[in-house]
Order: structure tokens, then sequence, then C-alpha cells
């Protein structure tokens, strides 16, 4: 295969109204220099230019554009953030398909491509119902390229076109294809002032009474079976006078959640789903892994004596600890089989979000040889955080007693390329569909969990939601 310089020394960082033409210039070069080749050189082959420039307003630049799909991912530490449109290469299906079979595809294209290219996308939580119709864009599975992208690692920024050759089209036209792509996007980085009305109403399914049923359920099959966790969650939905922007709900989100995963996924206009999530599935940087268990949650106090206070009981909590050490052991056995060494946090520390805290243990190691991310997401999803434990009988006990579909609710989303890859947990999540806005949140039931406190728990969690929305209620330009 071929490979071409991404970028050369002499290169300087330019500003985005500059960065169309330049582009542009690139790619011509690019393609004056494929027609010396062969067509069946580049056949599943992904090229890529790109260029430096200068900082950029990523979500502002995001907001401006109309081309589906999108997408946004910014990592927990905000050292790396990635803002993308368009579709150069993607991966989608309606049905669940094991794990390692969609890495395998995603892997037959990355094999060729240069270390910059990044598919991004997720799964649904699992595959035993029908995908209800709001979630139907979003398949069971779904990873792109996106066609141009902005990234940024640290304080470095880069703007690039990413395109799949094909075979059957002659170059001329995919040339004049990427630059009428090209020629659409907006390029600039103000941010547009977007009308959110406030909701009108709103739906908790499961309400209340039938929310305590399942709590009973769940405790009484923990007492008459070997089951020890389970996660419930519920889906408390928004209604809107207006289609709602969901780069604009992302932006608000994100000014409220430090510290956490920000990502939005859009497979086609008027959809969305995003989300803040604290909790990494997992990260791999060749045959390093890093992973956590978080579970067990106290709000956060209004005072620092409070919120040392709340912290405290958290770590003395029997119920929550308990409930920690469970999601523990279960990938400590996941890393003894993926892996020839690890070691976990020698004590459990409290994350502290904006709105909640957790309690949180780290876990590293190092991969067998033969270990792919197929083989660790096949072992790691769901974690008893997001499913129960034993893991097996609690997705089946969730099937049984949640009335809604989860869709891609806390199921992997991010990114994979060909040196390493990061995946979130899809907690803390909306669905905009239209002019509705789902809110996704779950708590973990074992024994001794009382209803009312677990309600109150996912009114905690889904609060930065909340104070966005009773915002927009009262001013629309909040």
């Amino acid at each position: 295969m071929l490979h071409f310089p991404l970028t050369t020394e002499q290169e300087v960082q330019i500003t985005l109204a500059e960065a169309r033409e330049a582009l542009i210039k690139k790619l011509i070069l690019l393609f004056e220099t494929l027609s010396k080749h062969p067509p069946e050189v580049f056949i599943n082959q992904i090229f890529r230019i790109q260029l430096p420039i200068k900082s950029v307003d990523m979500i502002g630049w995001l907001m401006q554009q109309v081309i589906s799909p999108s997408v946004y991912w910014e990592d927990r530490s905000s050292e790396f953030e990635i803002a993308g449109l368009g579709s150069a290469v993607e991966i989608r299906g309606a049905s669940k398909e094991n794990f390692s079979a969609v890495f395998q595809e995603i892997r037959t294209y990355l094999e060729n491509a240069s270390d910059f290219i990044r598919f991004l996308g997720g799964f649904q939580f699992n595959g035993t119902r029908q995908i209800e119709p709001k979630w139907q864009p979003y398949g069971a599975y779904w990873f792109f390229v996106p066609q141009v992208e902005i990234s940024r690692q640290e304080d470095v920024f880069h703007i690039a076109v990413n395109f799949l050759l094909k075979a059957e089209e002659k170059l001329q036209q995919q040339l004049e294809r990427l630059i009428q792509i090209l020629n659409r996007i907006l390029w600039k980085d103000d941010r547009p002032q977007v009308e959110i009305t406030g909701y009108t109403r709103r739906k908790d399914v499961p309400q209340f009474p039938q929310w305590k049923e399942m709590i009973e359920t769940a405790l009484n099959i923990f007492r008459t079976t070997a089951r020890q966790k389970l996660v419930l969650a519920r889906c408390s939905s928004f209604q809107f006078l207006k289609p709602l922007h969901g780069i604009e709900i992302l932006r608000r989100l994100k000014a409220a959640t430090p510290q956490t995963y920000h990502f939005a996924f859009q497979p086609q206009e008027h959809t969305a789903f995003i989300g803040a999530s604290p909790e990494r599935l997992y990260r791999r940087s060749g045959r390093l892994i890093e992973t956590e268990a978080v579970a067990g949650t106290r709000k956060r106090g209004d005072t620092e004596a409070e919120d040392q206070a709340l912290a405290q009981e958290l770590l003395h909590s029997q119920k929550d600890v308990r409930e920690h050490d469970l999601v523990v052991q279960s990938i400590q056995q996941v890393l003894s089989d993926v892996c020839e060494d690890f070691d976990v946090d020698s004590q459990t520390t409290v994350i502290k979000l904006a709105r909640v805290q957790h309690l949180c243990r780290r876990l590293r190691g190092v991969l067998l040889p033969d270990v792919t991310d197929g083989d660790i997401i096949e072992r790691l999803h769901p974690t008893p955080a997001v499913g129960g434990y034993p893991t097996d009988k609690a997705e089946a006990a969730i099937e049984q007693l949640e009335p809604f579909y989860r869709g891609w609710y806390a199921a992997p989303v991010g990114w994979i390329d060909r040196n390493g890859a990061e995946f979130a947990v899809a907690i803390r999540t909306g669905l905009i569909e239209q002019h509705r806005l789902h809110l996704y949140s779950g708590a973990g039931i074992v024994e001794g969990s009382v209803p009312e406190l677990e309600w109150e728990e996912i009114e905690n969690k889904i609060s930065n939601f909340l104070t966005i929305i009773q915002r927009l209620n009262g001013s629309q330009n909040a």
C-alpha cells in the first residue's frame, strides 16, 4: 500500500478561514499523485490530508454546519477533542453482531490507514429487544470515519479530510465531490444564537409506583437466587415546543460537567445522542490497558464540610461498598482473562463530579499479545455498574423488568485507531428526537436498597440535564 506524507515541517498554522483553499490545493496535488498509480493499489485504503490550524472553538464550528452525520468527542481529561462531519467510511448494523466481528471489519480498514485515522461510534446496550423507532438511526452499532474533522491534542489543532478511494469511480469525480463538501462547510467558529423554548411536558417511564414494584421484585430475586446486584434504569422524557439543537444542548451540558467524557453522535438531522459520562470502560495504548470500577453515589454537599461528610458516608456505607466491590471483582476477573499482568489500586477513592460523587478504584494491565478490542468489550460490557452481577443473569432480569428499550444508554461509545482505543460507558445521557429529549439513568439495586432513595439517586444523576432544562424553561437565552 502507498502512503503519502500528511504534513511537512514547513507548514505553519493557518486560520480556519484559510483552511478551505489550503485543503483543496493539497487534495488536487494528492490526486495528481494518485493518478500515476494503478487504482487496484488503493482498494480499502483510507487517505488523509491534514493541516495545522490556529485555535478553534470546535463546538462553535460544529454548530454552524448542516452536514450529516456529525460527531463530537472530548476525553475526560480534556486533552483530546474531535469534531467531524460527513462520512468517509461507515460500518453499521440493525441487529446485534458479536463485538469481535464489528472490530474485525474496522481493522480491515485500519491496517492500511495512517495513525491519525479514527473510527468513532458505539453499540446498543444489548440485542434482545426490537429497536424502538427513535433509536433506529443508530442501529445496533454504528462507527464511521468523518469526512472532514478538526481535532485537538492538548493545545495543537489540526483540520483534516479523510476519504476512501472507490475503484469503480473516476478519480476526477471523487476529487470534485470532496471539493463540493468543502464548499458546503461554513469556515467560521463563532457560535450562532440558538433559540430553545421551554419544555411543556415531562413523562417518566416507569413512574414511581411501577418503579417501586421493580425494586421489590429485584429484592425478592436476591432473596431466592444467587444474584447479588441489578441495575435498573428510568427514561424521563421532556417535550418542547420546537425541535432541539443537539450541539447547543451539549454545549450547555459541557459547561456544567467538567472532568467527564463529552460526546454527541448525530447520524442524521433532528436526532442526537449526547452525554457527559464520568465512567471509562477502558483505554488502550498498544497492549497497555486502563479501566476502572465506579459505583455508589452521593450528592455533592452545599459546603465543603457537608461534601466531606457525604464522601465519608459513601466510603463507609455497607450497601455502597458491597455494590462497588462487585464491580471491582468482575473487572479483576476480566483482566485475569485478557492480561498477562495487571494491578489494582490498593484503596478505594471518591471521585467528585459537579453534582454527585462516586466510589472508584482504577485497574491497569498488559494485554496478552492476541487480545483484540472485541475481546475486551465482549468481556467488560456490561460491567456490574450498569448491568448487575452475575452479568448474564442481570441482563435477562433487566429485559424482564424494564418497560423500555435502552438503546445506546449504558453501552460502549468511543473511538478506535490503528494503535489504540478509548471507550466510555454511555451513562448520564440524553437522546434528542425532534422536539423531545429522553434522559436515561439508572441505580444499582442490592440487598438493602430503598425505592425512594434509588429514585432520588437517579434524579441526582440527571440533575445536570435537569438544570439546563429548567433554565431553558425560565429563559430562552440562558
